[in-house]
């Protein structure tokens, strides 16, 4: 998988043929590698939390539905933009701004939860360290960021 889309060569059956140059190339599963991806996101609707496929996602899976020989393909190209949030959102390491982060994250858990969430961090975030107030590891780094 190149989430820039413009290494690798690929032959009328899909078979690779060449890689130009290995920047954020990678191996992944099928489900990531034909799923909803970066070259066919909304970048404005990963930053601003909306959840859910793109136009280009469409585009993509109509094309494998219509002009691939590998119709198994259409059910990723078709699927839901999850492990593009989750690969983008968490997997990137990138330099973003508190606010981006939570943005991000309200997409990931609207995907995940299939709804449009009115998300609030703190009150979420307070939910959670209440549900595991028994966990000694939480508890010993609470303590160590100097939050308890």
């Amino acid at each position: 998988m190149d989430d820039k889309g413009d290494h690798i060569l690929v032959d009328e059956d899909y078979n690779i043929t060449g890689i130009i140059d290995w920047t954020f190339a990678r191996l992944v599963p099928i489900y990531e590698a034909f799923g909803p991806s970066l070259l066919t996101a909304e970048m404005s609707d990963i930053y601003e939390s909306n959840a859910g496929r793109s136009r280009g996602d469409t585009m993509l899976a109509e094309a494998v539905q219509t002009k691939s020989k590998h119709l198994h393909l259409v059910r990723f190209a078709g699927g839901p933009d999850l492990v593009r949030r989750f690969s983008f959102g968490l997997g990137m390491g990138m330099d973003i701004s508190w606010d981006e982060a939570v943005a991000l994250f309200r997409g990931i858990m609207s995907t995940a939860e299939g709804s449009s969430l009115e998300f609030d961090w703190d009150v979420w975030r307070q939910n959670r360290l209440s549900q595991r107030a028994d966990d000694a590891r939480l508890q010993a780094l609470l303590l160590k960021l100097g939050e308890i």
